[in-house]
């Protein structure tokens, strides 16, 4: 579905699709692979894509989705080390039917992709690679009944089938695991957000 955004923008929403954010990551990397004079910027989010332009939207033609194109990551490959000490880690594994070594396992065996930002400055929803064999796991879990008031900054959590690291401490519900020291984001880099859009995350235990 198209739905014009202001007079130089078009959101397209791919809610219909069995599987949404695949498709506005597909057609996201395809766009930034033609590299279209027109397009200033793109914006994701789970099931839609802003398309921001430099000129009426009207005047430019968008190439069809390819159903059979690469998926691949377009950005930085990351790995971020972890502290898996989190607060809902042994309850969580118990709920999932997993022991928390196993859920350890599927974090850290999955490849993530930053699909994209939102929350919070330098908090990127990260969504497990599709074909992993874990990719259920993380889909059928949910965030917490009750939300903590404060969670600090570097926390690794779970929640509706991605995973995200708090790039600073504030309010939230997902399911904490660990906690890592990386910075997520930090004003005295020339890129504050360690993570942008279509990088790809490898979790690693840190083991001293």
């Amino acid at each position: 579905m198209l739905i014009p955004y202001g007079d130089r923008g078009l959101l397209i929403d791919f809610s219909d699709h069995d599987d949404p954010l695949g498709q506005v990551l597909a057609y996201q990397a395809q766009l930034e692979r033609d590299n279209l004079d027109a397009v200033v910027d793109l914006i994701p989010a789970a099931h839609t894509l802003l398309i921001a332009f430099d000129r009426n939207p009207n005047e430019i033609t968008l190439p069809e989705l390819d159903s059979a194109a690469s998926t691949s990551e377009t950005g930085a490959a990351h790995t971020i080390e972890v502290t898996y000490d989190g607060a809902d880690l042994d309850e969580l594994a118990d709920d999932l039917g997993l022991t928390p070594a196993e859920l350890i396992k599927a974090h850290t065996e999955t490849t993530w992709t930053a699909a994209f930002a939102g929350f919070a400055p330098g908090f990127l929803y990260l969504r497990p690679d599709q074909e992993s064999p874990h990719a259920q796991v993380f889909a059928d879990i949910s965030r917490r009944s009750q939300p903590r008031t404060s969670i600090p900054a570097g926390s690794v959590g779970l929640a509706g089938g991605f995973s995200a690291v708090y790039p600073q401490s504030s309010p939230g519900g997902w399911q904490l695991i660990g906690s890592t020291e990386e910075r997520m984001w930090d004003l005295d880099r020339d890129q504050p957000a360690l993570l942008q859009p279509g990088d790809s995350v490898r979790f690693q235990e840190k083991t001293c």
